[in-house]
């Protein structure tokens, strides 16, 4: 037997292999003997298609990062290139959702396809938002707080006599006890963080009692009069 055309190789005499696919001829031949004339030729042609290979996507469930989120895979037989569409696009999605997936192997001698759903689930996020002493009842506070997603952190209060304007700015009409409440709601990418709240005490303002010579004598709760001939 011989290769007459196409991508087939004979070892051993009657063992044909392929090199790839399309159309292969081989050709028996008999070359006689003493006893007998060479045989015709007899080819026989047929078509050599690629091989079905298995394909397993791996890591479909995944949580956003901010990177590319890409879908990983397994071969039978093993080591074969998989080329991946996320919707239709070579490119691997960032944000959170859920993506059709199609994993194809176009090699020289194997075809597979496997086709899932990549789920890429919204991130959780925390608030950083350090603890606020206590005030005067005078005082304007500039309220400050993070998130772990970088994202702004809005405020609210509780409860007690707190008012907040332009979003940050803490002032009181009263005293008594404060709640502030520092809430993320999250986005498309992150999950709403837990709420933060810091609590603390609102007093009177404190006066300063000088001296006539302008020296601080002691400090007092605010008061409506003072006495004594030794204060101004």
């Amino acid at each position: 037997f011989t290769v007459g055309g196409g991508p087939g190789s004979i070892t051993g005499g009657t063992n044909l292999s392929f090199t790839g696919t399309g159309l292969v001829s081989v050709v028996a031949s008999q070359g006689g003997n003493a006893n007998y004339n060479a045989a015709p030729e007899v080819t026989n042609t047929f078509n050599v298609t690629k091989a079905t290979a298995g394909v397993t996507l791996t890591n479909l469930s995944q949580t956003y990062d901010g990177t590319a989120r890409v879908v990983t895979s397994l071969t039978s037989p093993t080591g074969l290139t998989v080329d991946m569409t996320y919707n239709g696009n070579a490119w691997a999605p960032t944000n959170a959702g859920s993506y059709t997936v199609t994993g194809t192997v176009n090699d020289v001698m194997y075809e597979g396809l496997r086709v899932g759903t990549l789920v890429v689930a919204r991130a959780s996020q925390t608030i950083t938002f350090p603890a606020i002493a206590n005030q005067d009842v005078t005082n304007v506070v500039g309220l400050a707080a993070t998130a772990s997603s970088g994202l702004a952190v809005s405020f609210a209060t509780n409860y007690g006599p707190g008012v907040i304007a332009d979003l940050t700015n803490l002032s009181f009409t009263a005293t008594g006890m404060v709640s502030v409440v520092a809430s993320q709601g999250g986005d498309v990418n992150y999950n709403a963080a837990p709420s933060v709240t810091n609590t603390f005490r609102v007093g009177d303002a404190i006066l300063a009692i000088l001296g006539t010579n302008g020296v601080v004598i002691t400090n007092y709760e605010a008061v409506s009069t003072i006495k004594g001939t030794d204060f101004g």
